[in-house]
């Protein structure tokens, strides 16, 4: 296009100075170009680049072969097959603007947009999938909730760009929706794509074929950077099953500690395995449960001595011999023990087993001896990390029970209490908060709490909504510096009730003294994120 870099110099020393020739070729490109006001030529200019940016992504011819070239080319380029017919309605337009506004502004209600728009069985229109395809690039943990809102052409769609293969793997072309994730692409992304590809293929592939996507990672295992091997490690929490355990049991021998680490904490989150039965062995010699009455397992006595030296076998199992969590070097070693030994080996003290027919020790006598131990922080913090580990345990909801309702949400380690929490029921996670709602005036334990009730990963009811937004406003009515909450408003707006949206406008607006600019600012994406939430849902029920 000459024509073009002849704008461009009229544009570089002024139109002024310098008119710009009209283009004179046949071509539709630059019909249009003419077509355009010229009277003022700089604002005909950029009409012009305009013009030319969408004519280039509207798209290419394919190239033209000769005969004995194309011949040639057929085993390399393929003209796309044409996309098959969408079943899924697409969803209103009022809907598709909310999805473009969450896009673009608030990317954590995009998730919740999706599933409700899975839910109702609708599609996303053509002309926002590209948009939604490259969000999808970097957000790889909503690949399915992406897919079931694409519809026929959205997946045609991905297939034609490198960058969104991600979707385009979940199904094969043009198949139903009900269909299976086809296997065979995703084994072509690992074994010939790039390394982000890879990784995306193997997260899919992880959830639909567990053992064959760990059999894929140990093929190449040998040849993968440390830093890989250790994000493959992570993508085999998804499913972790004991037929992972071989694997995991030889990359505690890796070279790299971080890998060894990654392998030990798989094989603590499995309490039948080989790692947690020697832990089980090993913390037998320091901690012992006895009890008065041989039928009950009241007056119950937990007998602590400290590990004197540490062996070179522990490291291999992940333990560090370095002090952690503030403790002494020798306690740290014996809580590391506590955290990766199985829970239900505390049922039964050392003159009972489960064979003798006698009541097993329940946790929550184990948990009341806990608080005026000697080694309260010791024994605390290992069996609460104990149960971080084993959470998908029958043991572990018991124990976290037992733990929340002996000590209060300011006396476990902040992790560790989100852990417990998510271990309870939805009514059983709100009765609790409520309990520990802090009294007026204390900025810090607000706070505290108030990060709990965001980072719940629950939406909680109408009614325990506004207490907590009652929370935040006797919070900012004390003028706190805005890092006592330091979490983005986002996460709490995300947690309440979207029917709360109108309601807590009008309370904020209320506020006897005008915000702090940081604490104006938090409000403001607060509501945002509240009223386009409650605008989406309003946007589903009047579409039924």
């Amino acid at each position: 296009m000459e024509w073009w870099q002849g704008f461009i110099s009229a544009a570089l020393v002024g139109c002024d100075r310098q008119t710009p020739a009209l283009p004179q070729t046949p071509d539709a490109l630059a019909g249009l170009v003419r077509q355009l006001d010229w009277t003022d030529p700089a604002s005909a200019i950029l009409s012009a680049a305009g013009t030319v940016a969408l004519y280039q992504q509207v798209g290419q011819r394919p190239s033209q072969f000769s005969d004995r070239a194309s011949q040639a080319a057929d085993s390399c380029w393929k003209a796309p097959q044409p996309c098959a017919p969408d079943q899924l309605p697409c969803c209103s337009p009022r809907i598709a603007r909310y999805l473009d506004t969450a896009l673009d502004e608030y990317p954590q209600v995009v998730v919740e947009l999706l599933l409700l728009m899975a839910e109702a069985g609708q599609r996303v229109p053509p002309s926002g999938l590209p948009k939604l395809l490259t969000f999808g690039e970097k957000h790889n943990e909503l690949a399915f909730a992406i897919d079931a809102v694409l519809g026929q052409r959205g997946r045609w769609l991905a297939q034609q760009n490198p960058s969104w293969h991600y979707a385009s793997v979940l199904r094969g072309e043009g198949v139903a929706d009900e269909q299976p994730v086809d296997l065979s692409v995703l084994r072509s992304r690992w074994y010939e794509g790039g390394r982000a590809e890879r990784l995306q293929a193997i997260q899919q592939w992880r959830r639909v074929d567990p053992e064959g996507a760990r059999e894929a990672i140990a093929e190449t295992w040998s040849s993968t950077a440390w830093r890989d091997r250790t994000a493959l490690l992570q993508i085999l929490t998804v499913r972790l099953s004991l037929a992972d355990e071989p694997f995991l049991e030889a990359a505690l021998n890796d070279r790299a500690k971080g890998v060894r680490h990654q392998a030990a904490d798989l094989l603590a989150q499995l309490p039948t395995s080989q790692l947690c039965q020697r832990m089980a062995k090993r913390v037998r010699q320091f901690v012992t449960l006895s009890v008065n009455d041989a039928k009950t397992d009241k007056s119950l006595t937990i007998h602590v001595s400290l590990p004197e030296t540490f062996e070179r076998a522990w490291t291999r199992d992940g333990m560090s011999q370095q002090p952690l969590n503030g403790l002494g070097e020798r306690a740290s070693w014996l809580q590391q023990m506590l955290a990766k030994t199985p829970l239900e080996c505390w049922q039964f003290d050392e003159g009972r087993d489960a064979r003798s027919g006698t009541q097993p020790v329940e946790p929550h006598s184990i948990v009341e001896a806990i608080a005026d131990h000697e080694w309260r922080a010791v024994l605390l913090g290992g069996w609460a990390m104990a149960v971080t580990y084993q959470r998908r345990s029958e043991q572990a909801a018991v124990w976290a029970q037992a733990l929340l309702h002996q000590f209060g949400a300011y006396e476990l380690e902040e992790t560790v209490l989100k852990t417990l929490l998510s271990l309870l029921s939805p009514s059983e996670r709100a009765q609790y908060l409520r309990s520990q709602r802090p009294p007026p005036n204390n900025d810090h334990n607000a706070a505290h709490w108030l990060r709990l009730v965001a980072e719940s990963n629950q939406q909680w009811d109408f009614d325990f909504s506004r207490i907590v937004l009652a929370q935040l406003l006797a919070l900012l009515e004390n003028k706190p510096r805005y890092g006592e909450l330091f979490r983005p408003p986002v996460s709490l707006a995300m947690a309440l009730h979207p029917g709360l949206a109108l309601e807590a406008a009008q309370q904020v607006r209320m506020l006897p003294q005008k915000p702090t600019a940081s604490w104006q600012r938090f409000l403001d994406e607060f509501l945002g994120v509240l009223t386009l939430r409650w605008q989406i849902y309003q946007a589903f029920a009047e579409s039924g």
